[in-house]
């Protein structure tokens, strides 16, 4: 079983930026790099292809290339397939706005097509990105006591924000086994769901997976907390059970 990585180089491009009720062109490559998106497919399935890929390069657009590709898997990287119109938030406070957005949750990348062209933002230049009624912002966080950095999606805000974060495993194509019909196709699963927590002035979002590390996040707090979510049975993994204990905590 081997990985196979295509690397897609696409020339960079530029959109338009809205700053100041004024529309100004802006160089995107201040903002991203050549779009790299690793397939993973099982070595049989090249070796059926193989033959068709320059054909294919030829006659379809880089998108629509790599779905080709990621046809042979199951599952998918993506939060959603299809790309969606949304606004650009970057570090240094400019706001792009109607860009065709989606998020590549595999490579904790955010992705940008203009047209046929495919562009990958760079990640520490982005504050915000928005989706239609989705947000996501790229934050610092701790979970097990590792810390890392990601988008989160933002599930409610104030003066602590809830968020979510998306994660994906990658398995490999398995060959076919004994007493079995078929081979397994590499596939993309979800990982399972994980909420975070960040107070305003903290900078960093505190990942938790059961009701103990939930209580340590509000120190002051910490027995009424584990003893308001026990005695209403509110789950870790659930966003409406997350809102109400932030409103219980409010209210103490």
């Amino acid at each position: 079983m081997k990985k196979l990585v295509f690397i897609l180089l696409i020339s960079c491009f530029t959109i338009q930026l809205r700053a100041q009720g004024k529309d100004v062109a802006v160089d995107f490559t201040r903002y991203g790099n050549p779009i790299t998106n690793p397939s993973y497919i099982d070595r049989s399935i090249v070796n059926d292809i193989i033959h068709d890929i320059e054909k294919v390069q030829r006659t379809k657009s880089p998108e629509e290339f790599m779905n080709y590709i990621l046809s042979t898997m199951e599952g998918t990287p993506f939060l959603e397939n299809e790309f969606l119109k949304g606004t650009i938030t970057t570090v240094d406070g400019k706001v792009i706005r109607n860009v065709d957005l989606r998020y590549n949750v595999f490579n904790n990348k955010m992705e940008v097509k203009q047209k046929d062209q495919l562009f990958e933002l760079t990640n520490d230049l982005v504050k915000r990105i928005q989706m239609n009624d989705r947000t996501f912002d790229y934050l610092k966080y701790e979970l097990d006591k590792n810390e890392s950095d990601g988008y989160l999606e933002l599930i409610s805000d104030g003066n602590w924000k809830l968020y979510y974060r998306h994660a994906k495993k990658f398995k490999e194509a398995q060959s076919q086994k004994a007493m079995e019909e078929h081979s397994r196709p590499a596939e993309f699963r979800d990982l399972p769901p994980v909420y975070l927590l960040l107070k305003d002035d903290s900078g960093k979002a505190i990942g938790f997976r059961n009701k103990k590390e939930l209580a340590n996040i509000f120190p002051n707090h910490k027995n009424e907390v584990h003893s308001f979510m026990k005695k209403n049975r509110l789950k870790t993994n659930n966003a409406e059970d997350l809102q109400k204990l932030l409103s219980y905590y409010f209210s103490l």
